[in-house]
């Protein structure tokens, strides 16, 4: 029996934004699913690169710690006010999703992307960042568990999910699966 350690270098965030990439003379974008300190997860990528190595450029909102905020402050929060870090990194691919079959998912490749090289500051805000989503997160699934229990914590539940980018309308249970892979997946393959 192979025993290995499945547990990752580094902890790795959600992250739903943009990314702009250079491919030669042209500028693209494409949709970041996770970042960490040693990399991104991208989709969605309208070109596929052909270079060794790409400049990209994303920014990050500097999240506070949700559990401490008042319900008022929450309420009054605003993911579009926060605070963001533009930084740049010149990456190279080392993973690549399968390919879809059908020409409907064309573009829906997964692709891995590791720093090759980036600037310690900005290592920095990607560190505090996955630690403070990290955190929120914990928050949320304490929420989710006093659901059904304490009406403040219904009532917080469904705002911090929404500030930590989770859809409105998603229903608790689907809530509680959702929050459970992300977390899980902060630090395990």
């Amino acid at each position: 029996m192979i025993v290995g350690n499945y547990q990752r270098r580094y902890l790795r965030a959600p992250h739903k934004g943009k990314m702009l990439y250079l491919d030669g003379k042209h500028a693209h974008t494409a949709q970041v699913l996770n970042i960490s300190e040693d990399g991104l997860l991208v989709e969605n990528i309208p070109n596929f690169p052909e270079a060794e190595e790409l400049a990209v450029m994303l920014s990050l909102p500097q999240y506070p710690l949700l559990r401490g905020l008042t319900f008022a402050d929450l309420t009054q929060f605003r993911p579009e006010n926060l605070s963001r870090t533009i930084f740049r990194a010149k990456v190279r691919i080392v993973r690549k999703g399968e390919l879809a079959r059908d020409i409907s998912n064309l573009f829906r490749t997964k692709v891995g992307m590791q720093y090759v090289r980036i600037l310690p500051h900005d290592k920095k805000v990607i560190e505090e960042y996955v630690s403070t989503f990290g955190i929120n997160l914990i928050h949320l699934q304490t929420l989710i568990d006093a659901y059904n229990f304490d009406e403040d914590a219904r009532a917080r539940t469904r705002i911090v999910a929404k500030l930590l980018g989770y859809q409105e309308n998603t229903k608790v249970s689907q809530l509680r699966i959702m929050i459970a892979s992300d977390y899980q997946s902060l630090q395990w393959l």
